[in-house]
């Protein structure tokens, strides 16, 4: 910002990257990124985001500079010789071209939250998924305890019975076979 002596600001430099669009993006699925931020050159740069005129700022400055000012002042659109007091005519083609910035940074936000929604969406499905991925893994996997209770018990008494089988078929010890 730039200000005169009394303080008041006479102009607004915009200090982003000017080489590079300043988007942000992220991929939320394979193959599928979204921008999740806008290029801040299309909300504080004029219109074609080319030029260095902070228009929305400039913009202000010049409605305030022109309602306070007495002396001539070529209108904002530069099609008529100076006027010496506030035109209602001007003061409106100011606040026309305040609305037209005002419906581009409403845009874009309507922009956002297009995105916000989509990847809400996608969240929403990627939680649903889950869901009935755990459900088939768990109806797959899951055991049932009284189920495996009794298999176990049951294999238990198959062991049990087979060493004693064994046993009985083995009695002879080893002393007794050097006898």
């Amino acid at each position: 910002m730039t200000r005169d002596a009394v303080g008041e600001i006479t102009a607004v430099t915009y200090n982003g990257n000017n080489s590079t669009q300043e988007l942000i993006k992220r991929e939320v699925a394979p193959n599928t990124r979204f921008t999740i931020n806008v290029d801040p050159k299309d909300i504080w740069l004029d219109v074609t985001g080319t030029g260095t005129d902070e228009k929305i700022f400039n913009e202000l400055i010049q409605l305030r500079d022109d309602l306070r000012s007495n002396d001539p002042v070529a209108p904002p659109d530069g099609s008529v010789p100076p006027y010496t007091y506030p035109n209602f005519t001007y003061v409106t083609q100011h606040l026309t071209a305040l609305q037209n910035l005002i419906d581009r940074v409403n845009l874009k936000r309507a922009e956002l939250g297009e995105t916000s929604a989509t990847m809400q969406r996608m969240l929403e499905q990627t939680r649903y998924h889950k869901t009935n991925l755990q459900d088939i893994l768990s109806t797959h996997e899951e055991l049932d305890m009284a189920k495996g209770a009794l298999q176990l018990t049951n294999q238990l008494n198959l062991y049990q019975a087979a060493i004693n089988a064994g046993g009985k078929i083995v009695a002879p010890t080893l002393m007794q076979f050097l006898r």
